[in-house]
């Protein structure tokens, strides 16, 4: 009977692990979620302008003077 209530509490203590683990990795997505966004759009933003020049180079489209890209 000792038995199962140790492997009772220690299921006990990895639920509850899990679950904090849960609330603490949502608490931390609702906070770092939006900054994270931002640099993966920076990044494949900058990609894709890194592309388009490549292509306007090889047609030999200058690009317009006021860009700053």
């Amino acid at each position: 009977m000792t038995l199962l209530w140790v492997f009772g509490a220690v299921e006990l203590e990895l639920v509850m692990n899990m679950f904090a683990n849960h609330y603490l990795l949502t608490a931390l997505g609702w906070v770092a979620g939006p900054y994270i966004k931002r640099w993966f759009y920076r990044i494949r933003r900058s990609c894709e302008v890194r592309k388009e020049k490549e292509v306007q180079g090889e047609k030999g489209i200058s690009p317009p003077a006021h860009s700053t890209v």
